[in-house]
């Protein structure tokens, strides 16, 4: 994939089948005819409402962004566009680009039975604009440039209404025409006809948004292509294209990408042809399938004796005429689709590019005038909802849905906010307000063309669902099966009042008693957070359906899974699980317990916890201590203490175990009185208090720009904590965002980042500094796990916190550069850097871009992770207590979308630590006997506070030998860890110690 063009930012690829959750009315007449100033001339345009929004949208029809080539020059690249004088008007429907027009009556069959027909002409390179009546130059809206399909013979710029995206996205809307069939893709294959006609027509039209789309509000440096059918088939292409190179940032396929076979075919079967086709398979012979298909499938490059093979694995030859043509269209869709798509993303994924998969699901209500009852989500049956079809005012639009149930406003409303928050940040993402019901799924084969997903195998066990009395009332459950291990599930039991109105920034209250039987079968909301926490979410799941997060404020809830036991049975382990991600992101929702609850016979609990402002904002004095986030966890561990014995689990024997932000919470829960007694053992995963960001060191300051950005700016504490008590969670969410935590910023002086809001020394949750405390022995005298993996900062981090590592940035000189932005991250001088230069850069040679940046990553994980996690140890050793330390290194290749790796990415370890290839068909021996043995280590740990039982390779005691584990395919022990790299940060910071002892 040396010659990809890599798109940083993302890219979203799906197949047509979905459902969902908003709400509308129209709004006025068209009113206005706004004018805009181009490189070539003035154009004016019209303005238009959108049912159910109160906000107008300027269109601009057919302006020229190339001058079709004639005569000679007919199949050559597009030529330049002509300047015109005064004012052009953009305000009626360009014509087409010449085509068979009988041929568009087949888009009424592809979306809602509409017959839109423009005129045509050869003179068609034009684009039609859609952009939020209040965009202004310098606005910076995101772009979202529409191709359509068509099978690169058919369709037309203005059949794409993009008022509605715009003005409920919020984005400026760019839809393209291109040449088409003969004229825009026929080739010699030499110089009198190179061909891709209707290729560079697409380029030349990114090329004037690059130098035009400003004063149509739109941001250049923010521009997603996005095609449906052959017009995904042509965003696909772009990406793979030199020529493309900086023209976008993002981009979206729907139901087409460039390795689709025939692709380039320009009379494709008429879909009323096919439709017929279907019906006589209901008559049709095992053989006759076969005769029809062998020419077929030969095309599409499948081996002649590999035909009766994968015809007779879908179609089998005992099939119910109904059966066969449901087998029939699931073979075509997996031939013509469903493998090149899913083969493309993995490609794009290996380059290195971030990849989310969608699968469309939903009938719309209009098949019921134009199709059978079979038919289901139907090639481009996506595209109204897409395009906010419901609310589209212009009925006669070939995207119009008047009809639209409220499901279906609902379902296009939510569809519109995810492609539109892709088009935004690079993730797609749900409102709070919206449902969580599109199933999206990572790409999780890393070397499989044909990706099989089944369903879970978890099921119900039984009719009868689970009921325990707590102390605060009875909750009823569901059963669950992990092979053949009956486990109990109870999701979303609170463990506290809610944090809302004059709760907000205070201690979490003690929960009220209910009265009859809650239910606890459904997950409960994940607390607000910022947009990349449902990134973050799919990145830990396990699950064979990922399901969304819900967000809201109201959110302190925990999910218990807990073995079915006999009467008389001892009580089991307690394992609670605390959710890393930067104490701005994190939800218990996106961990599966079942599999490690089950084979290890262990209770586990997930608990959540207040993140960002919500958790951890802090005053400094009474009015907000801070901590918030803290003492959720504690009310967790209170609730623990009070009722897990109903659920069978031992309140004797708890085990705090999380990762990441998670982890340095039980870190620094070990230090603090408060939590003495609430647990017994403690298991950190890549994180420990000695974190330099664990510790927020001046909280007013962080209060006071959280104030500023929200407009409760004020001296007294009270009144600025008051007025952000009383804005809305959304609005306090606007303001997180704004804040740009946890990413990098050049421009920035470092030593005004704000990285995080997390933790501060109250002198109640936490006495002093956690490095003071440990100094002096003051943490709880349990035993300890703790470890890191060996790629801390590998992909996670760098792509969460926007931190450029390609083949452009990575040089010596930029190299410094970054480390003088996060200085206060690696807890670094201004002065030491050359020192870090030297010591990790100065054997590597300036053109190895790859090995500059493996040095880049390995200095972050050294004084980031590494250092923290190996001083935690030693002082918990030097206090007598039992330490056991590991070290992570194998990849997870089924955990997250991401490019291959040689070792372990920041929380690849959670993948095998909850079982995650157990849920699924596509794992090893070897990855399967890695989770069997992690699951084991910890569990034993937990049951005893040390992880050996004899069956397993010996675990040693980190003592002053400083042996650890080292966790991979093949479990082997080393001793000391890191050592020559520790010393040299040793050095480092003694010596910066010494400094600041002599300025003082």
């Amino acid at each position: 994939m040396e010659t990809t063009v890599r798109v940083e930012s993302g890219v979203l690829v799906g197949v047509a089948c979905l459902l969902l959750a908003c709400l509308a009315t129209a709004h006025g007449p068209e009113v206005a005819q706004p004018e805009v100033d181009t490189t070539l001339g003035r154009v004016r345009g019209r303005q238009v409402g959108v049912k159910g929004i109160d906000r107008l949208v300027n269109v601009f029809l057919g302006i020229p962004f190339a001058r079709t080539p004639l005569g000679p020059d007919r199949f050559l690249a597009p030529h330049p566009a002509e300047p015109w004088e005064g004012v052009r008007d953009a305000s009626t429907a360009p014509p087409m680009c010449l085509q068979d027009v009988e041929r568009m009556n087949n888009n009424r069959f592809m979306l809602n039975g509409k017959h839109q027909i423009f005129s045509v002409s050869e003179d068609c390179l034009v684009l039609n604009i859609y952009s939020p009546a209040e965009a202004t130059t310098g606005a910076g809206r995101p772009v979202m440039v529409w191709f359509h399909g068509g099978s690169l013979a058919t369709g037309a710029a203005t059949s794409y209404d993009g008022s509605a995206l715009a003005a409920y996205g919020d984005v400026v809307v760019v839809t393209v025409q291109y040449r088409l069939g003969i004229l825009g893709f026929f080739s010699t294959g030499d110089e009198h006809a190179p061909g891709n006609q209707g290729f560079l027509d697409v380029v030349a039209a990114l090329r004037w948004v690059q130098g035009n789309i400003t004063p149509f509000g739109g941001d250049l440096n923010c521009v997603t292509v996005f095609g449906g059918s052959a017009g995904g088939s042509i965003a696909s292409g772009l990406v793979l294209s030199p020529v493309a190179s900086g023209l976008f940032h993002r981009v979206i396929t729907q139901s087409g990408v460039v390795t689709i076979p025939g692709i380039m075919t320009s009379h494709p079967w008429p879909l009323a042809q096919g439709w017929s086709l279907l019906d006589t398979m209901e008559r049709m012979s095992w053989e006759d399938m076969l005769a029809i298909l062998t020419p077929f499938l030969t095309s599409l490059d499948v081996p002649p004796e590999m035909m009766p093979t994968i015809i007779d694995e879908y179609l089998g030859s005992d099939l119910d005429p109904q059966a066969k043509r449901q087998a029939f269209q699931e073979l075509m869709g997996d031939m013509l689709l469903n493998v090149p798509t899913f083969s493309f993303s993995r490609h794009l994924r290996d380059a290195g590019s971030p990849v989310f998969f969608y699968e469309f699901q939903h009938r719309p209500s209009s098949f019921v005038k134009i199709k059978p009852a079979w038919v289901k989500a139907d090639h481009g049956a996506e595209t109204a909802f897409v395009f906010g079809g419901p609310f589209l005012t212009d009925e006669s639009s070939l995207l119009a849905f008047p009809e639209a149930t409220e499901e279906e406003k609902q379902l296009s409303l939510t569809m519109m906010a995810q492609w539109t928050h892709f088009a935004r940040t690079g993730l797609p993402s749900l409102l709070p307000t919206a449902g969580a019901l599109w199933s999206m799924r990572w790409i999780l084969c890393s070397s499989l063309t044909l990706c099989l997903m089944t369903q879970t195998a978890l099921g119900a066990l039984h009719t009868k669902k689970p009921q325990v009395v707590t102390k605060y009332g009875t909750l009823q459950g569901k059963h669950m099966h992990v092979e053949k291990t009956p486990i109990q599930v109870f999701l979303g039991v609170p463990f506290s009042r809610p944090p809302l109105g004059i709760r907000r920034f205070a201690p979490p209250e003690p929960l009220e008693p209910w009265q009859g039987t809650r239910d606890a079968t459904t997950y409960p909301p994940a607390c607000l957070q910022e947009s990349w926490g449902q990134m973050a979410s799919m990145y830990v799941n396990i699950r064979k359906r990922y399901k969304l997060l819900r967000f809201s404020e109201d959110c302190l809830y925990l999910n218990v899974y807990a073995p079915v036991r006999e009467p008389g049975d001892a009580p089991l382990p307690v394992m609670v699980w605390f959710p890393g991600g930067a104490f701005v992101v994190g939800a218990a929702s996106s961990y599966e317990g079942s599999y490690l609850a089950a084979r290890e016979k262990v209770v586990l609990v997930f608990l959540q916890y207040r993140l960002g402002v919500f958790g951890f904002l802090s005053t400094g004095d009474s009015h907000a201590r801070g901590n918030w986030g803290l003492l959720d966890q504690m009310a967790a561990l209170r609730w623990v203490q009070e009722n897990i014995a109903a659920f069978g689990g031992d309140p004797g024997n708890v085990t705090l175990f999380g990762q990441s932000a998670g982890a340095m919470c039980i870190s620094g829960l070990m230090m603090s009185p408060l939590a003495s007694g609430l647990f017994h053992r403690a298991i950190t995963q890549s994180g420990t208090a000695l974190f330099k960001l664990f510790i927020t060191p001046n909280p007013l300051k962080v209060a006071k720009k959280v104030a500023h950005l929200a407009g409760c700016n004020h001296n007294s504490t009270q009144i600025l904590v008051n007025c952000l008590r009383a804005l809305s969670g959304a609005k306090v969410m606007h303001v997180s965002e704004k804040m740009r935590f946890f990413q990098l910023n050049f421009q920035k002086d470092p030593e005004e980042t704000i990285w995080l809001m997390s933790p501060v020394v109250d002198g109640v949750v936490l006495p002093d500094d956690p490095l003071v405390l440990l100094t002096q022995g003051q943490i709880s005298s349990v035993p300890y796990l703790l470890g890191v993996n060996n790629l801390e900062f590998n992909w996670l981090v760098p792509y969460i916190m926007k931190f450029p590592l390609n083949r452009q940035v990575m040089k010596k000189e930029t190299i410094a550069r970054m480390l003088w932005s996060t200085r206060t991250l690696l807890n670094i001088t201004k002065e030491q850097i050359p020192l870090v230069v030297e010591e990790y850069l100065d054997n590597t040679n300036e053109r190895d871009w790859k090995m500059l940046r493996n040095r880049m990553m390995d200095i972050v994980e050294d004084a980031a992770f590494v250092y923290a996690t190996l001083k935690t140890a030693h002082y918990h050793r030097d206090a007598s207590l039992p330490v056991y330390l590991y070290e992570f290194e194998c990849y997870a290749r089924g955990m997250i979308v991401k490019p291959r790796t040689d070792g372990a990415d920041h929380g690849d370890e959670m993948y095998f630590l909850f079982g995650g290839p157990f849920a699924t068909d596509l794992s090893t021996g070897k990855e399967k006997a890695l989770s069997l043995r992690m699951m084991k280590y910890w569990a034993n740990f937990a049951r005893t506070g040390n992880p050996n039982d004899g069956n397993l390779p010996c675990w040693p005691r980190y003592d002053k030998d400083e042996k650890y584990l080292q966790l991979d395919f093949t479990t082997s022990v080393g001793k000391k860890l890191k050592e020559k790299k520790m010393a040299f940060w040793m050095s480092l910071y003694r010596s910066q110690r010494s400094e600041k002892q002599r300025q003082f």
